[in-house]
């Protein structure tokens, strides 16, 4: 009878992290206790897919197929197709493996997608994504408009087949309507809704709200951002939590960008300046700008993206109310330069934020580093490591769209060195693996991932950053 408790203990432990989305824990300790397609899917969230080519048990299954189109081995898509649907497996995995092929191959995943209701949303997605604007038209029209207006990811998909700009801004507002967060509006009105033409006067500062509120430090990084990054920092300066300090770290710009910087900190005395001598990434300009940060709270906002003027508000009120929250997230739509969504894997298009972490920063600090000391990546790493170290009652994800972020080609998230291409980025696919396996490694040795506050390798990654003193590379302006 004891045993039986013991493993119903177990099995209820088990679902509750997948149920929490503790993967990489649901890997190091109870990986063989689960079943196949448990682990399938666990190792899908993971992105390891190396394990379905390396492993036999894996190799007459669907996800063998799946490994071979996300390392980049599938190239002829009618011959994958054929392989994948007569896997046995394919029918009861067929969710898991549309929802993974979305980012490799689009239109493998658009050829595999059932047109029926429960699959909607995602086919339509996927036709917005290769382009076929006009099919996608004729869907849309077939759709009630009662469907329409209540489905904000339909909110967002209209734009894609809408000329008006003034039509793409209403889109947008329905949109944030469902999510109960005030309306945007456009700063030139015959210009797209884009992240530096929008802006929001529906929400005023109110300092009687917030008295006594504690600082927020908000972390924002430059480099030749002087097209964007007056938006952004009117975004932050916009906000109605009244308490923030705005740090901005310039990773040695080479257009106006500083003297664009400078001309704020004559008219806002919550700013301030640092000035880097050389080209580190934006990870170490975090870590840099961290040491001069004042505030209980400490987040980040990247120079080319816009921020609801409830974004703070929203993400610091758990902790406020909640002593053990250690950190909160929030979401993000992506827009491009003439207002349509992006989002890389293609569904849905409002997403975790990665950037979005607002989190106390004595704990923090005292319990592991910040950011990892490299070029592409590291916030998904950080995030990450901070659900692992403070556990599921330690986080709390805001389901907001708190932040538009900026879709360009040649962002840190789409420049070939840095970013992704056709779906797929190398290096950061590769920062991915190794990053998670490190944590796994970790948590089968009973150890927390305490990542080092200095540039000292813990595992190997693509970019690696030179050791030295951070501190050297500032200039207080």
């Amino acid at each position: 009878m004891l045993n039986l408790f013991k493993i119903i203990k177990k099995y209820v432990h088990i679902q509750s992290l997948l149920h929490k989305k503790e993967y990489a824990l649901l890997y190091a300790k109870y990986i063989n206790l689960l079943s196949i397609n448990q682990q399938a899917y666990v190792i899908c969230q993971l992105k390891l897919y190396d394990l379905f080519l390396i492993d036999p048990k894996w190799s007459h299954s669907v996800f063998f197929q799946l490994g071979l189109i996300a390392r980049g081995h599938a190239h002829d898509n009618d011959e994958m197709v054929r392989r994948l649907i007569t896997c046995t497996d394919f029918s009861k995995n067929k969710q898991l493996i549309l929802s993974q092929l979305l980012a490799y191959s689009p239109q493998i995943a658009t050829t595999l997608c059932p047109q029926t209701y429960r699959y909607r949303a995602l086919y339509l997605s996927l036709l917005a994504n290769l382009k076929d604007f006009v099919r996608l038209k004729e869907e849309l029209n077939k759709l009630p408009s009662c469907v329409l207006k209540n489905t904000p990811h339909y909110c967002l998909l209209q734009n894609f087949v809408e000329k008006e700009n003034s039509k793409k801004l209403e889109n947008i507002n329905q949109f944030l309507y469902f999510y109960k967060l005030g309306e945007i509006t456009t700063i030139k009105t015959e210009d797209p809704p884009n992240t530096n033409n929008i802006v929001s006067h529906s929400i005023v500062n109110d300092t009687n709200t917030y008295l006594n509120a504690p600082l927020i430090t908000i972390l924002v990084t430059t480099f030749n951002s002087q097209k964007s990054i007056k938006n952004t920092l009117n975004s932050l300066f916009n906000q109605s939590y009244p308490n923030i300090e705005i740090i901005v770290i310039d990773d040695h710009s080479q257009d106006n960008t500083m003297s664009i910087l400078q001309a704020y900190t004559k008219q806002y005395k919550n700013i301030k300046i640092i000035s880097l001598k050389e080209n580190v990434g934006t990870y170490v300009a975090k870590n840099i700008g961290l040491k001069y940060a004042s505030g209980e709270f400490i987040t980040c906002q990247d120079s080319d993206d816009w921020a609801h003027p409830q974004k703070l508000a929203l993400q610091v009120a758990p902790l406020l109310q909640h002593k053990e929250l250690i950190v909160t997230f929030s979401k993000w739509v992506r827009l491009d330069p003439i207002g349509n969504p992006y989002a890389r894997t293609i569904y849905p298009l409002m997403r975790l934020n990665p950037s979005s972490a607002l989190f106390r920063k004595k704990e923090v600090c005292e319990k592991t580093a910040l950011w990892d000391w490299v070029r592409i990546g590291a916030d998904s790493e950080f995030n990450a490591r901070l659900k692992l170290i403070f556990g599921h009652k330690g986080y709390y994800t805001v389901n907001k769209p708190l932040t538009f972020g900026a879709h360009r080609e040649n962002s840190l998230m789409t420049a070939q060195s840095t970013g992704y291409v056709n779906g797929v980025s190398l290096p950061r696919e590769a920062y991915w693996k190794a990053w998670n396996i490190w944590h796994i490694s970790q948590l089968q040795r009973g150890h927390a991932p305490l990542l080092s506050s200095s540039p000292k390798r813990e595992f190997f990654q693509y970019d690696q950053h030179p050791i030295m003193d951070v501190i050297s590379y500032a200039i207080i302006n």
